[in-house]
């Protein structure tokens, strides 16, 4: 475990920040101000809720730590840059293109962790669905971590840490199954640029 030089730190906060306010203020735009469009099949609809995945669902705001401790400042500020990358190039397909979640938000369905789901509701609206910032924030932490990790053991929790946070995103009924797919190949494409951007810079 490293510890984390105070550029890091000052980075982390930046991101953050960037990357939040890119997302809440298109998610709010389009929210109030675009016309919606659903991109499901509809036996999607028959999914029923898991209340508990919300747990697992939050887990991914903490995903950023196994970079912030397990990589050098060069390390961070290539994650940070394709997390940008990312937020930028997500954002413009919710403005092109919105999408919307068919899952009714009723906390009456809801059983456990009746809190977890009214902040979580009441924070983001039911839009900007596709591709799922979720799933791409949680895979440009973690698919570089379990790259280059020299523990197959560390490798395999990685990538079930991924995969659990994109089946949590149906399950909460917070996205549909396309959200997942489009929010991998965002990722993918988002770490993509910035190595070529390194490479030939």
């Amino acid at each position: 475990m490293r510890r984390p030089s105070s550029k890091s730190f000052i980075l982390l906060a930046v991101t953050t920040v960037i990357y939040s306010s890119l997302y809440l203020s298109v998610n709010w735009y389009s929210f109030y101000y675009q016309s919606q469009n659903f991109l499901y099949w509809p036996w999607e609809l028959e999914i029923p809720l898991v209340d508990w995945f919300i747990l697992i669902y939050f887990s991914a705001y903490l995903s950023f730590l196994p970079v912030f401790f397990g990589l050098n400042y060069q390390g961070h500020l290539k994650i940070a840059k394709a997390l940008i990358v990312s937020g930028f190039i997500g954002c413009m397909i919710f403005l092109v293109y919105p999408t919307s979640c068919a899952y009714q938000r009723d906390l009456n369905e809801v059983e456990n962790f009746k809190l977890f789901y009214s902040f979580l509701w009441t924070q983001d609206n039911p839009t900007t669905l596709m591709p799922s910032f979720h799933v791409a924030m949680s895979a440009i932490f973690l698919l570089p971590m379990a790259k280059h990790s020299r523990s197959y053991g560390m490798k395999i929790f990685y990538g079930c840490w991924l995969a659990l946070i994109c089946v949590s995103i149906v399950l909460v009924h917070q996205h549909h199954i396309i959200d997942i797919f489009t929010g991998l190949i965002l990722s993918y494409f988002s770490l993509k640029i910035v190595e070529r951007i390194k490479n030939h810079g």
